[in-house]
């Protein structure tokens, strides 16, 4: 699958996930000359907390019913996924996000008290994707996203440092 030429802008400024996300299962996709504008680290919004009697149970990974409390931790970047098998490639890609520090991600895990757990982790590889939940098959010992490729993306300040060209072309624009 080719993703290629679109035009990400204006993520509300409340919402966690990624700009360009390849979800659970994806593989063999291929994003190019895309590009991601003013779609800021957003934090987690997992909505109000449960009433009683809900049907979901709202359990968190400390057992609380309250993962509510998850609300406003930093969550997401201009390209990540959650279990992505793999063979994804991004390439020409221009991002204007970039990794958040591994501090501000934890602010608020104290409540769980899982901090002390947790501090080894970086959700991000190298080139800066956002990997919130990865994923190592116990059997085979393989980690994916496997053959994750980041070819020539680039880090830009805004609108002026992408090609004229890639703006002019995208999609549906909403003004």
């Amino acid at each position: 699958m080719l993703i290629e030429g679109n035009v990400a802008i204006n993520k509300r400024p409340a919402a966690g996930g990624n700009t360009f996300y390849t979800d659970g299962g994806s593989r063999y996709v291929k994003l190019k000359s895309n590009v991601s504008l003013n779609n800021h680290i957003g934090r987690m919004d997992f909505g109000l907390p449960p009433r009683p009697n809900d049907p979901l149970p709202y359990i968190s990974a400390a057992g609380s019913k309250e993962i509510i409390t998850l609300n406003q931790i930093p969550n997401g970047s201009d390209s990540g996924g959650c279990v992505t098998y793999g063979e994804i490639v991004f390439e020409d890609n221009y991002w204007l996000e970039g990794t958040m520090p591994a501090k501000e991600l934890f602010i608020g895990l104290f409540d769980l008290a899982a901090s002390s757990v947790l501090s080894w982790f970086d959700p991000y590889s190298i080139e800066g994707f956002f990997n919130i939940c990865p994923y190592t098959d116990k059997a085979s010992g393989i980690s994916y996203p496997t053959q994750l490729t980041c070819l020539n993306n680039h880090m830009i300040k805004g609108r002026s440092d992408v090609p004229k060209q890639i703006l002019d072309n995208a999609g549906a624009q909403v003004k």
